[in-house]
């Protein structure tokens, strides 16, 4: 009578096969995927590792992530530049009367701002005397930004161009962080 018993019909038979083929299939994908944890204090460089793992593992980033990443680079630049007006405006540095203008497009900038070729010439022109470079290496509040600083700043102008095409190199610019 089979009260006992149960008895698969071919439907339920055909159902478990294909989710036993299934996790069968997951399983050999989860065999590929390694985790990685990446330990360290804050700028020690574990998202450059990740970008970087990222661009050799999985191949180039999608062109949301690069549109991301040049809006960072952009953000870093206005930040940096902004904190540096605010700390000559502090220390009352009095710059050549032609840079008032740029000094006060920069102070007025919004962190949001892209980098344009203006603004990318007016810190060009303001990084380029020699208050704004004292000031920049004396002040210890920099001290964590130089090395970004160093690097971004000779390609004010290339990040600045409105047809700009991304580069593997800037996926994993260095980060400036904004301190709390």
């Amino acid at each position: 009578m089979g009260i006992c018993s149960s008895s698969m019909d071919s439907d339920s038979r055909l159902e478990s096969r294909k989710i036993d083929r299934k996790l069968a299939r997951q399983r050999r994908q989860m065999q590929d995927v390694v985790t990685l944890l990446l330990l360290g204090t804050g700028g020690s460089g574990k998202s450059t590792v990740a970008k970087q793992l990222h661009l050799i593992f999985a191949g180039d980033f999608s062109k949301d992530e690069q549109n991301d990443f040049l809006r960072i680079i952009h953000h870093n630049i206005i930040y940096l530049m902004r904190m540096l007006v605010k700390e000559l405006e502090r220390d009352n540095v009095n710059l050549p009367h032609n840079l008032t203008d740029d000094q006060k497009l920069i102070s007025e900038l919004s962190l949001r701002s892209p980098l344009t070729a203006e603004v990318a010439d007016a810190i060009d022109r303001l990084w380029n005397t020699l208050q704004v470079q004292e000031v920049f290496y004396a002040k210890s509040s920099f001290v964590g930004h130089r090395e970004a600083w160093e690097y971004l700043r000779p390609q004010l102008k290339t990040y600045a161009c409105k047809d700009y095409k991304e580069q593997k190199k800037i996926y994993y610019e260095l980060d400036i962080e904004q301190p709390v």
